[in-house]
């Protein structure tokens, strides 16, 4: 192989997707981390050396060093590639590097971006054009969520969390929605948040090539030049006669003069029928044949942690959802609810940053309050924050409890807890982006290892 890099974090779904394009270019690959995983171990198969402390010696001259924005500067190993002058990119950067000369076709937007650009990426894969990709998610659709393609085209999950989406160069792109959400945390206002989508979008290259979702009202109202799809009368491409039906859905895409009947997608929720539509607005416009996309979406098989079912084992169905905006939230619960409309829903969210939980406090609560019954608390994921000067557990738990009925249980607590209230017939529908993902596999495990007479 040849000369390296090492990655701080390897594990992070962002960074392992840097790693394994690096892997498929037979580049040597390191890194550390603070614990296995399902990532680390797939990256040791393809041949990464990967230690599980971080320290000074696991960094050697020779490597360039990748980090991401949740790494510190008084992180040891940053410090000692600091010392060594070698090479430090952040991931954004390098993931630039790394798409070269290929036509970007870039997925941005608060919500859906992984399902998008996993769909996307399978799309193209099915059509034969062997793109490119990075995606934030893991699919068993697709090799990894990093893959080095011959193609000409390079499928990137954009990330507006730390701007990083405003390095990218759009050859197309698919701007899905905009919301409120890392305010405080890496924008200071929303207006700021708002100034950056509008530089991404003046980035795209191909003006026909940049799709957009007229559902949503800023886009509508700020009406950029493009190609806009959603299930409103007014969107260039638009999603109808929307059937939900179990987990999955038919519906009708309608593209100017010419309809696509009966179209069948493996995924639940009406939101991935509009996810679905805008695939098909960008594929379509690159050459791809209906017959592909119709495919395509009927064989996709979704994304890890985004309506992930773990266990349907003794009648109880257990699924893991990276849901932790509050739009996210009343989403995912509803589309759960209507795909299992006789069965009791047990609702167990984990709020996630306490920045997000901050700036957000009022729409958590509203929120919250709507899905009330069988609603399930824990504390607030931290993801490396400190809650001086933002909220506390203490005072989300104060704020809801004035307009919602809900049960508190630390995270650590909820598989035993659960294990004892879950009954036949019900579902466990977890939600959080923090370690309660950590949860659901515990509780899936558990259940599996029941018998039906004990769980009776």
């Amino acid at each position: 192989m040849k000369e390296g890099y090492h990655f701080i974090g390897i594990g992070g779904v962002g960074m392992s997707a840097l790693a394994h394009i690096l892997l498929g270019k037979n580049i040597q690959v390191s890194g550390s981390d603070s614990k296995r995983s399902a990532i680390t171990e797939g990256l040791t198969e393809r041949g990464a050396v990967i230690s599980y402390m971080q320290k000074e010696t696991n960094v050697s001259p020779g490597k360039t060093i990748v980090y991401s924005t949740a790494i510190k500067e008084d992180n040891p190993e940053y410090l000692e590639a600091k010392r060594l002058n070698l090479p430090i990119l952040h991931r954004s950067d390098l993931l630039q590097s790394l798409m070269g000369e290929k036509n970007e076709l870039v997925v941005a937007g608060a919500h859906g971006k992984t399902t998008v650009t996993s769909l996307l990426a399978y799309v193209l894969k099915l059509a034969g054009l062997d793109p490119s990709y990075a995606v934030g998610g893991n699919s068993p659709s697709l090799e990894a969520n990093g893959w080095s393609g011959k193609g000409d085209y390079f499928v990137v999950e954009g990330d507006e969390s730390d701007g990083s989406f405003l390095k990218t160069k759009p050859y197309g792109a698919i701007l899905n929605n905009i919301d409120s959400d890392h305010v405080k945390y890496y924008w200071e206002t929303y207006d700021d948040l708002l100034n950056a989508y509008k530089e991404f979008i003046s980035l795209v290259n191909q003006h026909h090539l940049f799709v957009y979702n007229f559902d949503d009202p800023t886009l509508k109202k700020w009406a950029p030049q493009g190609t806009s799809f959603g299930a409103s009368s007014g969107a260039d491409v638009r999603a109808e006669n929307i059937i939900e039906e179990g987990f999955g859905m038919v519906f009708d895409i309608i593209d100017g003069q010419k309809s696509l009947r009966g179209v069948r997608l493996s995924l639940v929720g009406r939101h991935n029928a509009l996810n679905a539509t805008g695939i098909y607005t960008l594929a379509s416009r690159l050459g791809v044949s209906d017959d592909v996309i119709r495919s395509a979406f009927a064989s996709f098989r979704g994304v890890k942690r985004r309506m992930d079912i773990k266990s349907q084992k003794n009648n109880i169905t257990v699924i893991d959802d990276y849901a932790h905006h509050p739009k996210e939230i009343l989403e995912t619960v509803s589309a759960v609810e209507r795909a299992f409309p006789l069965k009791r829903v047990l609702k167990v969210v984990q709020p996630h940053r306490y920045t997000r939980v901050a700036s957000l406090l009022s729409e958590f609560v509203e929120a919250l309050s709507k899905i009330s019954e069988n609603l399930i608390i824990t504390e607030i994921c931290s993801a490396g924050e400190s809650p001086e000067g933002l909220i506390t557990t203490e005072d989300f738990l104060d704020a809801l409890e004035k307009k919602a009925e809900f049960q508190y249980v630390p995270t650590e607590s909820l598989a035993p807890f659960l294990l004892k209230t879950v009954q036949p017939g019900d579902v466990v529908l977890m939600m959080g982006a923090g370690d309660i993902t950590r949860e659901s596999f515990k509780l899936a495990e558990k259940i599996n290892q029941e018998s039906d007479s004990i769980l009776c």
